[in-house]
């Protein structure tokens, strides 16, 4: 499963959508599938690849994808 750490993201990007101070070990120990491509989402909107922020998003779960537009968009 890809990640955030598998695109070089900067300790100001984790910090942007709240993952400061985690190494990569300690949050696949607790980082479902679906946080992960929700992290991956937000990685994205922050960098402006919009288009790849919502093939992501696109790929969580309705409930979650409404949550992560409403998010974006205030």
């Amino acid at each position: 499963m890809e990640t955030i750490f598998d695109y070089d993201i900067t300790e100001d990007e984790k910090e942007e959508i709240g993952r400061s101070n985690i190494s990569i070990n300690e949050y696949l120990k607790y980082a479902d599938s679906e946080l992960m491509i929700l992290d991956l989402a937000y990685l994205f909107h922050t960098r402006g690849d919009m288009e790849k922020a919502k093939s992501y998003a696109d790929k969580l779960s309705p409930l979650r994808r409404q949550d992560w537009y409403r998010t974006i968009k205030h």
